[in-house]
C-alpha cells in the first residue's frame, strides 16, 4: 500500500503558483493530471484578480513531486523484492489523480491494483491502511513473524469493541 501525499502535492500547488491552499486543492482535484496535460492556460481567481496558468506548469509541479516519491519508495525497498510479484494498490489524496495509476506502473514497474483489498477498504484513516500495507508487506516478505496476541491484549479488544 503507497501513499501518495495528496496534501504535500497541494502544498507544492500553492507554493508554485503563489496561491493559497484551498484554491491549489481545488485545482488539483479538478484540473490535476499525471499522466498528460492538455495544451492551454488555467484561469482561476485568487484574492488578488484572475491569474492564467499554464496547464503544463501545474503538470510539472504534480509530476516532479511523484518522480521525488518514486524514487524514494525504490530506494527504500530491500533488494531481492520484486515489484512484479507484489500488488501494488495506491491510497491517499494524490490516488485521485487522473493517470497516477498508469505513472506508478511505469515508474515502479509494478502491477497497480485498481481499488484497495476488501480487508483494507473499510479502514477510513490513510495512516492506517499505510501501516497494515506496512505490517502486511513485512509478514509476506518475512521481515518480521506475526506473534499470536497475547490474553491482555484480546481482553483489552474485546472491552474496547463488545462494550456497550
Amino acid at each position: 500500500c503507497i501513499p501518495i501525499g495528496g496534501g504535500t502535492i497541494t502544498s507544492d500547488i500553492a507554493h508554485c503558483l503563489a496561491i493559497d491552499k484551498n484554491q491549489a486543492m481545488r485545482i488539483k482535484h479538478v484540473f490535476g493530471q499525471v499522466d498528460h496535460t492538455e495544451p492551454g492556460a488555467l484561469v482561476i481567481t485568487t484574492d488578488t484578480g484572475k491569474k492564467t496558468i499554464p496547464s503544463k506548469l501545474l503538470h510539472d509541479i504534480i509530476t516532479a513531486r511523484l518522480a521525488e516519491l518514486m524514487t524514494l519508495i525504490r530506494a527504500a525497498v530491500p533488494s531481492g523484492i520484486s515489484w512484479e510479484s507484489q500488488p501494488v494498490y495506491l491510497h491517499g489524496g494524490g490516488s485521485l489523480l487522473t493517470g497516477i495509476s498508469r505513472y506508478v506502473t511505469q515508474a515502479l514497474g509494478c502491477c497497480v491494483q485498481p481499488q484497495l483489498p476488501d480487508t483494507i477498504a473499510q479502514i477510513s484513516h490513510v495512516s492506517h491502511i499505510a501501516a497494515l500495507g506496512l505490517i502486511h508487506s513485512s509478514i509476506k516478505t518475512k521481515l518480521i513473524t506475526p506473534q499470536p496476541p497475547t490474553r491482555n491484549l484480546l481482553s483489552r479488544l474485546k472491552s474496547r469493541w463488545f462494550s456497550s
